[in-house]
């Protein structure tokens, strides 16, 4: 039986190692995955004079955060396999075994660490990710996101489609050359594929206010019977949108193609919200997923140093490929899968709260059939 100072003195040893290689297979994650596509954009942006000395070098800061919460789970399972499979060469895991220490007893220290480093996960994906992430994209885009195309389509309360908007240049706030085609529904019950056009709007300008999305300097052309366009009016102004409608159309517009790890945890919801309101299902999927994928990254980094000491828990004239070998084939299998997985969310083939666990799910299956035939 191991005293409580002999307890204290196994768990700072574990500790320490395990935490130096972690960091250290952090490290070089982080070069890895910056060097090949990062790093070369930066220095041709940088040689082509798009970007300063100094606007390239915060680039490649503010890069990391972004990817350590990739590096994390890597770091501990690299960390955790090296360093058990370093006791198991030295023999020191025979001695631990002879006096007491079994798999689960050493698993104790690891584990303690890897929640720290999870808890670290969860909070660097709710504020350092997303700072500098929008980081990253302001300087890419020189400051600004400048000009983009922007659609929205207002629905009634049957969510049949009641009008299409279609913009061809805005920056977020100020709109020019917006096209508006009003639906009118069948007279027979309102069946989406049966709606047909009813009047086309042509504006020159538009912006929101307060609550209404107001057009100016515009033309009404109304559909005759014949299948021409007849110009009906001009006018000065026109009230587009009006109400809730205008304040979420306000709302998605900024947001247009927005990445979800410019957003805090807070904000995601937000967004999740506004979303779900609008029945926009496919991006509502896919942030959703990405919701639960931060928890996934955050549950992974346990996950992955259990991976790590199962992995490399081995006797000494043992083969020892086999576990790096694993190793290697789940740091890259789960995130070359996780696009593709994904994707299942998106298209709504799979609920989201499973394709964000899922890589996970698998690889716990896979270990604990990996522990159950070597008799941990």
């Amino acid at each position: 039986m191991m005293k409580p100072k002999t307890v204290k003195i196994f768990d700072i040893y574990i500790l320490k190692m395990v935490a130096i290689a972690t960091f250290i297979g952090i490290v070089a994650f982080v070069v890895v995955w910056i060097s090949p596509e990062t790093l070369f954009k930066v220095i041709n942006r940088v040689s082509a004079g798009r970007l300063t000395l100094h606007q390239g070098l915060e680039w490649l800061f503010f890069e990391i955060p972004t990817i350590l919460g990739k590096a994390i789970p890597v770091g501990l399972l690299l960390g955790t396999l090296v360093i058990t499979d370093m006791l198991s060469r030295n023999f020191e895991l025979v001695i631990f075994r002879s006096i007491g220490i079994s798999f689960w007893r050493l698993l104790r220290p690891i584990l303690a660490l890897s929640i720290v480093f999870s808890i670290f996960c969860f909070f660097a994906y709710n504020s350092f990710i997303p700072y500098s992430s929008q980081r990253v994209e302001n300087i890419k885009s020189g400051g600004g996101r400048g000009e983009y195309q922007w659609s929205y389509l207002e629905k009634d309360a049957q969510n049949n489609p009641k009008q299409l908007i279609i913009v061809s240049r805005t920056d977020g706030h100020y709109m020019r050359d917006i096209n508006v085609f009003q639906i009118a529904p069948d007279k027979n019950g309102h069946e989406q594929e049966d709606a047909a056009m009813k009047n086309i709007i042509f504006a020159q300008k538009g912006n929101f206010t307060g609550d209404k999305l107001i057009v100016t300097d515009a033309t009404v052309y109304e559909l005759l019977d014949t299948g021409i366009y007849k110009e009906i009016t001009h006018q000065d102004k026109i009230t587009i949108l009006k109400g809730q409608t205008a304040v979420n159309a306000s709302k998605l517009m900024l947001a247009h193609n927005i990445d979800p790890d410019d957003l805090n945890q807070k904000e995601l919801r937000e967004h999740l919200a506004l979303l779900k309101d609008e029945k926009i299902m496919d991006e509502y999927n896919a942030h959703l997923n990405n919701l639960y994928q931060r928890f996934a990254q955050t549950l992974s980094c346990i996950i992955f140093a259990i991976s790590g000491l199962i992995l490399g828990w081995s006797r000494p004239r043992e083969n020892r490929f086999l576990g790096f070998t694993i190793g290697a084939l789940i740091i890259f299998s789960y995130y070359l899968t996780v696009p593709f997985i994904n994707m299942l969310a998106e298209k709504c083939i799979l609920p989201p709260i499973i394709t964000a666990f899922l890589p996970l799910i698998i690889i716990s299956v896979g270990m604990f059939y990996y522990a159950k035939s070597k008799d941990l």
